[in-house]
């Protein structure tokens, strides 16, 4: 077997795209009552893929803003959850 056989759905994905990948993941698997409460603040994350998502940030200082506004997001969802 060829060892590039054996990795090739490994992907390079950045802080920012992990992060929304992981709301994404937390997204589909919300009851539809969390779903439908959420739908504004996770609206952002959900349009597109992660890579896509991450594709239109560009410029150092964008990423960071948006690893800050999603590790928010992130932070505010386990919040809710956590209270749910």
């Amino acid at each position: 077997m060829d060892s590039t056989q054996i990795a090739s759905n490994v992907v390079s994905a950045s802080r920012l795209q992990l992060l929304v990948e992981a709301v994404q993941r937390v997204e589909r698997i919300l009851r539809e009552a969390d779903r439908a409460s959420l739908s504004e603040t996770l609206a952002p994350y959900t349009r597109d893929s992660s890579g896509y998502y991450t594709y239109r940030v560009i410029g150092q200082e964008a990423v960071q803003e948006h690893l800050q506004k999603t590790g928010q997001t992130t932070h505010a969802l386990l919040q809710d959850l956590k209270s749910a």
